[in-house]
Formats: structure tokens, sequence, C-alpha cells
């Protein structure tokens, strides 16, 4: 993320090399499509999506192919509804202007704000762990940051998590789940504590 950033975001990590074992990550009902572990058969070109997403190829970011190709992608994997978040530090002026300045009763999607739109289609990444967001407010640590911490409400997400678990991604600990570029939200409330805006939104 954003921080949820240079982890999620920038994904800093160690490559991993991965091989796919059907016989040893079954799909539960295979087939299946509501409620499976993958609703669909996942193609050779949607593993790879998967960890460029995980994995941005160095400095060059996403392919073409891959920014072309990623809504397929996730709408095979499992369907995630409830509560995640995303941690943000933001240098200076710098300001959540996607999210309409912030205030409560405001709608928004991700795609009007330059901390979001890098991500192909507007999709998102959030942690369903809010300890692991946290950590993200204060990833640069450096004096005069802004830390906003999102607590989103989602309906729509694409369980990213239980795919990194299934093929043991390093990411799996970051828990993540993908927040829709078709998904608009609204701002509920915003709060500041101990030096940290916390803004709940919940998808509409």
């Amino acid at each position: 993320m954003i921080p949820l950033a240079l982890s999620l975001d920038g994904r800093v990590a160690r490559a991993v090399a991965f091989a796919w074992d059907e016989s040893a990550h079954p799909r539960h009902p295979k087939g299946e499509s509501e409620g499976g572990e993958f609703a669909s058969t996942l193609t050779e070109g949607d593993e790879k999506n998967m960890w460029q997403w995980f994995e941005p190829s160095g400095n060059s970011g996403y392919s073409k192919q891959f920014t072309e190709s990623i809504d397929a992608t996730l709408d095979k994997l499992p369907k995630f509804s409830g509560t995640a978040w995303r941690g943000l530090e933001l240098y200076g002026d710098q300001s959540v202007q996607g999210m309409a300045d912030l205030r409560p009763g405001a709608t928004f999607s991700w795609t009007k704000d330059e901390r979001f739109t890098r991500f192909p289609g507007g999709n998102v990444p959030f942690s369903k762990s809010r300890d692991i967001a946290e950590s993200f407010t204060n990833y640069i640590g450096e004096s005069g940051t802004k830390k906003v911490l999102i607590e989103a409400s989602l309906k729509t997400a694409a369980d990213a998590h239980r795919y990194a678990e299934r093929v043991k991604a390093y990411v799996a600990p970051q828990q993540e789940v993908v927040s829709r570029g078709t998904s608009r939200f609204v701002i509920k409330s915003v709060s500041e504590s101990n030096g940290v805006t916390h803004v709940k939104v919940e998808e509409i």
C-alpha cells in the first residue's frame, strides 16, 4: 500500500520463484462459481498476473499486458466482504485528495487520487489486519509526515490473501485484499488520535 505503501505498493521484498501444483493446492469445490477456494480456474497468465501484482518488475512497474488483464484475474479470486485497513504516510502538504478532503458524507473512488491511481484499474490493496496497516502509517518514520489510517467496510474486494496462502507467497503475512477500481465509497467519520487521522469509509 502507500504506506500500506512501500511494502504492499513498492513490494521491495525478494522475488520468489514458484510452480503451481494443482494436486497440492486443490480448489474446493473445484469449478464452483460461488464459495469455492478459487471461483474459476486460474490460467498460467492469471498466475503470472498475481505474482506481478505482488512484485512489480523492478523500477519498470506494471506491464501493459498486466494492466489490461489484472481485472479479469482478480475477478477469479475469492471475494472478501468485511473490514480492512490501509495505512498512509504523507509528506508536507499532501492530502488524500480523492477522498473529497476527508469530509464525512462525501463520496469518492480511489481513481481520483495519485496515491491510488498507480494501481492498474484503480484496484487498491488493503490489509485484513489493523496492526499491519498501522505499521505503515509510520513506515518512513520521518518527522513532519501526515499519518492516515483508513478503515474500510468492503463489499466486493478480491481476497488476495487466500491466494497468497495457497502458493506460500512471501506477502501472505500482509493479509492483503484488493478493493476494486469500480467501487465507490462514502466517508462515515474522520477523527484524530495520537497524531493519526482515522478515516472510516463504507463501500456503496
